[in-house]
């Protein structure tokens, strides 16, 4: 099944389109090497008002279909891969690759179904297996451009942007007006440094097919990464146009402009870090030298005993917990220690350290005004820069802290009042609206100015805020 593959993937605020795929044709009936006895005409009818369906998204009564087409023909491998397309676009990745897996038992070279196999991989992010499945469908159909394109995807999501180069050649030798393809050379050009080819590339896709959004988002994000800010504000712009309610690109587009919204998009916050995961705590720690989970985590344990009424130990609440870097921090002066983030890949890196009592993915405020749990502490390392307005962070916080609890956060700073939108797509903040969100539930006991890490070689200069709950606190 050729498919466009489309997502937002940034570094840290900008996307790109290299990931999760999106239906677009529907797989060839019946493969030419397929060999098996007659099919009866009425289940390849099955197989044909199913795959009709599967064009419209209509992917539970797609799945019945070839459901029925199996058990009346087991020994036919073309609705097993349709049926593993299906279960992919109601995003039961798991179930897919067990169909996927039944059609290449009956047909080992079903290039399709390795085809599909890697975007099922891509889904579940795993990218080397991904680009593995790819590499063997460009094998069994080397003449078909979608396979190399997919392959080229995978390794570039996999970090290997040196690699997915020549395989972005070899599509394009085969259809060079491949948009999708275009899209995947243009963020490897610029991942290998080759920022005026890269950008040659972006122009080119978006100037292919203008009604294409993944296109126009891959040069926008190019062309923010230059600082041609007013070319990037109406590339999104034009984007936008193609699909008006995407809250990701309403927020860049609010960041370029320098206009102001209240919180980054949870889907926006998501998006960042789970491309980011795989990646975070070596690029973070040593390239751009972050320090503000350990400024964080270490504050919060040396300020815990005058916190705490009885016990040596406390209960601690990470919020944005990401990869979990400040889990061996934390872990030592926790009798319980719960992370929460939006992003399910970075809580998979957390959960590969098992420091953490419990791991929930959700959105932190909603999480602390859900809870029934206490804590001591509640901890946030360069978090609530995705969020301008704090007021309804620390009404929350404050309703899940015990009276005396500490509140330990960083966020980047700003001399002015208020908070601004920049065009990073994080918030800086002033002094006074700390002060003002914290009234009535918190007291200061610190403010430090503090650098948070480094980009482009300039610090980024942070509060680190240590707040301390009232006995009374209305929240």
């Amino acid at each position: 099944m050729d498919e466009a593959s489309a997502a937002m993937a940034p570094a840290m605020a900008q996307p790109s389109v290299a990931g999760t795929p999106s239906p677009r044709h529907a797989p060839s009936l019946h493969p030419p090497s397929f060999q098996a006895r007659e099919i009866p005409d009425e289940i390849r009818a099955k197989v044909e008002d199913g795959t009709a369906l599967l064009r419209q998204g209509c992917f539970a009564e797609a799945a019945d279909l070839f459901g029925d087409a199996i058990a009346a023909q087991p020994d036919w491998p073309m609705p097993y891969n349709n049926l593993a397309v299906a279960l992919r676009g109601m995003g039961r990745l798991d179930e897919a690759l067990l169909a996927c897996a039944a059609a290449l038992r009956h047909r080992p070279d079903y290039p399709e179904a390795f085809a599909n196999l890697a975007r099922i991989l891509l889904a579940q992010n795993r990218y080397r297996d991904a680009a593995l499945a790819a590499e063997q469908a460009a094998k069994l159909r080397p003449d078909h451009s979608a396979m190399h394109a997919l392959r080229a995807m995978a390794l570039f999501k996999d970090q290997a942007p040196a690699e997915a180069l020549p395989v972005c050649r070899a599509a394009l030798a085969l259809d060079p007006a491949g948009t999708e393809v275009l899209a995947v050379q243009a963020q490897a050009l610029d991942a290998v440094g080759r920022s005026a080819e890269a950008l040659s590339a972006a122009r080119r896709g978006a100037a292919l097919d203008p009604l294409r959004r993944e296109s126009l988002i891959v040069l926008g994000s190019l062309l923010v990464n230059r600082n041609h800010r007013d070319e990037a504000l109406a590339v999104y712009r034009r984007a936008m146009e193609l699909n008006p309610d995407d809250t990701v690109l309403t927020h860049l587009v609010h960041a370029i402009a320098g206009t102001t919204s209240a919180k980054a998009p949870e889907a926006y916050v998501a998006n960042v870090f789970d491309s980011y995961a795989d990646r975070f705590d070596e690029h973070l720690v040593k390239t751009l030298q972050y320090k503000a989970h350990e400024i964080v985590a270490r504050t919060a344990v040396a300020a815990l005993p005058a916190a705490l009424s009885a016990d040596d130990s406390a209960r601690i609440l990470d919020i944005g917990c990401g990869t979990g870097l400040c889990g061996p921090i934390l872990r030592p002066a926790a009798s319980r220690l719960v992370g929460v983030d939006l992003s399910a890949r970075m809580l998979d890196k957390a959960r590969d350290r098992s420091l953490y009592d419990l791991l929930a993915q959700a959105e932190l405020v909603q999480f602390m005004t859900g809870t029934d749990e206490r804590f001591d502490a509640v901890v946030s390392a360069d978090v609530l820069c995705y969020i301008g307005d704090l007021t309804e962070v620390f009404r929350a916080a404050a309703g899940v802290l015990e009276p005396g609890g500490l509140l330990a956060f960083t966020v980047e700073r700003q001399e002015e009042p208020g908070y601004r939108l920049t065009p990073s797509g994080r918030y800086v903040h002033g002094l006074d609206h700390l002060r003002s969100s914290a009234r009535g539930l918190f007291r200061a006991r610190t403010i430090d100015n503090v650098i948070l890490r480094t980009e482009a070689s300039v610090p980024v200069h942070g509060y680190l805020c240590m707040f301390q709950r009232l006995p009374h606190a209305v929240h």
